[in-house]
């Protein structure tokens, strides 16, 4: 036993000068045996010893000493101690070590993503109240725009707006085909589904005696805002009802080079320049009485065939006839009262036909959905050229008065992160 022992130390000693061999071995992951390694030797150094000790690879490439520790410690001689065999040593518990660290790490970045998602979502969850305004309450009624594709956000919509606190009604306006079953959309209050005969994006706002308030909540079934923002905007609404009031500001200017085309402009750059002349109607409060009239008089009707035609910018639309109607109303005003020249500062809050209200959150569902409306940028872009020109020939004229996007923040910063994709990010 005492002979065997020392022929393996007198090995070992041995294969000190072909350590730099031994090191090629480091590139496969598979076990490294005493056969192994005198495969490698000179003839003069090759053993008819059995393999005693195995050196094992630990997954990373290096070997460690796998075998029987030797009774003898600190001798020259001992694989474990001596500087002879110069491969790299590393024990297993090392391996466990380094893969704790990683777990932390992981377990650190999953909590701090989670902690985001939570103070994202976490006005959605909160509880919210009804606003009196002048010291008296009122409601408003959800009209949304859905057909089959849509019916899994159609139920969504539904579940969370009705639950807002001054929702009294929903109204489901539904495009052609045959309507879902009431009891499998899930609502807090009373709610109708109103049938249509052809897919118009037009029947949104088409009179309808049977709406039991003059605010109607103009909302797309993607369109997720959370009820404290919907009440502070309803609020906001009834101080100003002539007035629309969104949650998606837009500007829309005549192009480059002074032409009279106009071009539309996404949140982006009304963020940029701070200032807008629409909101869309995918997310505002509506006077219904006065403004469904108007969207559906005579003179408006090429306007809206463009919008069949194309099945695009009835909300631009809903915004030309806004306006439209205030400057109408505040010229007319102008000549009862004699007024030529400037304007006094009440006839020029008069000329607001709309109003963006900031939310404190906004979530778009159509962004990851395949069932959006404007995915295809270029198509959009083309679509809007295409009807802003018809609405100017209905018009002749564009009424569309820009605003100042600092005065509607009303203190309140402007959003986190605007993208093209996505839309703005507010937090």
């Amino acid at each position: 036993m005492g002979a065997s022992l020392l022929l393996l130390r007198l090995k070992l000693a041995i294969l000190a000068p072909f350590t730099g061999q031994i090191e090629e071995f480091k590139k496969n992951d598979y076990n490294l045996a005493w056969d192994d390694i005198g495969s490698i030797l000179p003839t003069t150094h090759r053993s008819p010893l059995r393999p005693l000790r195995t050196l094992s690879t630990n997954g990373s490439g290096s070997y460690y000493y796998s075998g029987p520790k030797t009774p003898t410690r600190g001798n020259v001689l001992s694989p474990t101690s001596s500087g002879a065999f110069h491969v790299r040593t590393k024990p297993p518990w090392w391996r466990m070590k380094r893969r704790l660290f990683y777990s932390r790490i992981l377990f650190s970045v999953l909590m701090f993503i989670g902690l985001l998602v939570a103070l994202f979502f976490a006005p959605f969850w909160a509880s919210a109240s009804a606003i009196a305004v002048d010291g008296t309450f009122d409601n408003y009624t959800v009209v949304l725009t859905s057909y089959s594709p849509r019916i899994s956000m159609l139920r969504g919509a539904v579940k969370h707006y009705s639950r807002c606190p001054a929702a009294s009604h929903v109204v489901i306006v539904w495009n052609a085909g045959t309507p879902p079953d009431l009891s499998l959309v899930p609502s807090a209050v009373p709610i109708r589904i109103r049938t249509e005969s052809t897919n118009s994006l037009n029947n949104r706002f088409k009179p309808d005696s049977e709406i039991p308030t003059r605010a109607v909540l103009s909302i797309d079934d993607d369109i997720r805002i959370p009820c404290s923002d919907i009440e502070a905007a309803f609020a906001e609404w009834r101080r100003h009802p002539e007035v629309m009031v969104g949650f998606f500001p837009r500007l829309i200017e005549a192009g480059d080079g002074g032409t009279r085309e106009l071009m539309f402009r996404g949140e982006g750059y009304v963020m940029e320049k701070e200032r807008y002349n629409v909101v869309l109607t995918g997310a505002a409060f509506i006077d219904a009485s006065i403004a469904f009239p108007l969207y559906w008089s005579p003179a408006v009707a090429p306007a809206r065939l463009v919008v069949d035609d194309l099945f695009n910018g009835e909300d631009l639309l809903m915004n030309f006839v806004l306006s439209n109607a205030t400057q109408t109303r505040t010229n007319n005003k102008k000549k009862n009262n004699g007024v030529v020249g400037g304007q006094s500062h009440f006839q020029q809050q008069s000329q607001s036909a709309i109003k963006f209200f900031r939310p404190r959150r906004r979530l778009d569902i159509s962004k990851f959905s395949h069932v959006g409306i404007s995915h295809n940028m270029h198509k959009f872009e083309d679509s809007a050229a295409r009807y802003l020109r018809a609405f100017l020939n209905t018009f002749q004229y564009n009424p569309l008065q820009p605003q100042d996007l600092i005065q509607a923040l009303n203190g309140r910063r402007k959003p986190n992160f605007c993208g093209t994709t996505i839309g703005c990010l507010y937090l």
